[in-house]
């Protein structure tokens, strides 16, 4: 994007300044440890293997439950973002209920439109008219 833009009008338009960005580039890349290489490929593995659906905290309990692997799920955390990879969120399942099947039944007539009742609670009436089922799916 530099070669496309001028850096002031691209530190105006992220709302860093200059002296900033320019610290951030020249500043040296962290070298790797040993240590964060094999959390890396741990990760990266594991990552693979479940389709990148598991987040950070199920990936630190899946290497400290499976693995003998123990590691926070912060570091975890950070490591992806250094990797650049992110999990994927499931949408959430949606119940629909179509309109067909709710129409089909009818309870079955056993007042018959006699409401005159011999003793008090003995008949209990409703109108249900005003509650639309789609909305309750």
């Amino acid at each position: 994007m530099r070669k496309d833009y001028p850096v002031t009008t691209l530190c105006k338009a992220l709302e860093v300044s200059r002296s900033g960005y320019n610290a951030f580039v020249a500043r040296p890349q962290k070298p790797l440890t040993e240590r964060d290489q094999i959390d890396i490929a741990a990760i990266q593995s594991l990552y693979d293997f479940t389709g990148g659906t598991i987040g950070a905290k199920r990936i630190a309990g899946e290497l400290k439950a499976n693995f003998s692997h123990v590691i926070n799920h912060k570091r975890v955390s950070r490591l992806m973002g250094e990797m650049n990879i992110k999990s994927k969120i499931r949408r959430k399942k949606t119940h629909s209920v179509k309109s067909d099947d709710l129409a089909g039944w009818v309870y079955p007539n056993l007042l018959k439109r006699d409401f005159n009742a011999l003793l008090p609670n003995r008949k209990w009436v409703t109108d249900l008219s005003e509650i639309n089922p789609l909305s309750l799916g």
